[in-house]
């Protein structure tokens, strides 16, 4: 109930603030929207990276940059200009097991998969097969897996398998986002891959290393998430205004 109150109190003010100032679209929205997106110089040479890639042979691309830089929009930009013969599978959750990513790909490519499977054997034949036909067709199929960064056992169990796949469907185009993977091992494992950088920052960011020595502790105070509250807070005590991201090792933190 709270939820449901939540959400409509939500709704009702994003409403309030388009009728106030005469806004077209509704403020506020989670999802970016191409239409919006600045077009910086290098926004513009990653996006024509690409979609000259999807012209090329198959493969895997990783798109690469700091947070905040515009990689999930540009992909959203990328889907807009996809040529008529691509079918696109774009996963937005990586946090997802590794049933639900092959499901969510069969999904965004209109593969009809048994009711109830969670067999991962049933899920690649089936879309080893819609690749083979789509080749057949004379069309392209694009993978793109958003934030690849968000590691688990899951997104680089996919990874694996949609390496596997470019063995035998090598006009397989995977498209990786990700703010923090080592590029250099990343287009080694994947044969070379090419790296795709957005460059730039929306606002200044100062990066901080603190060393768990230098966290005051005592016997039960805690783990180290504790102690990333204990930094951050630090930090929010000498400066005014901005904000704080702290990257964890695992996604359960």
């Amino acid at each position: 109930i709270f939820t449901k109150c939540l959400s409509a109190a939500l709704l009702a003010w994003m409403v309030m603030y388009k009728d106030y100032f005469g806004l077209r679209e509704t403020p506020f929205s989670i999802a970016p929207d191409p239409r919006y997106l600045y077009m910086s110089e290098n926004h513009r040479e990653a996006l024509a990276h690409l979609l000259y890639g999807l012209n090329s042979e198959g493969g895997f691309v990783l798109l690469t940059g700091e947070v905040g830089t515009g990689k999930t929009t540009v992909c959203r930009c990328l889907l807009e200009q996809i040529p008529e013969d691509c079918e696109t599978a774009f996963i937005l959750n990586p946090r997802l097991t590794v049933v639900e990513l092959l499901s969510s790909i069969c999904d965004e490519l209109h593969i009809r998969c048994p009711d109830g499977n969670t067999s991962i054997k049933v899920f690649v034949d089936l879309i080893n097969a819609r690749l083979l036909d789509t080749h057949a067709r004379g069309s392209r199929t694009v993978l793109i897996i958003d934030e690849a960064h968000e590691r688990s056992v899951n997104i680089d169990f996919l990874l694996g398998i949609a390496k596997n796949l470019l063995v035998v469907r090598p006009e397989l185009r995977v498209i990786i986002t990700s703010a923090t993977l080592d590029t250099e091992k990343f287009s080694r494992s994947f044969h070379g891959a090419p790296v795709i950088h957005v460059g730039g920052r929306l606002y200044p960011v100062e990066v901080e290393y603190r060393p768990a020595e230098a966290i005051p502790r005592k016997p039960g105070d805690g783990d180290y998430v504790d102690m990333a509250v204990h930094a951050a807070e630090k930090i929010q005590t000498r400066r005014r205004g901005g904000d704080v991201l702290i990257f964890m090792p695992t996604e359960q933190d």
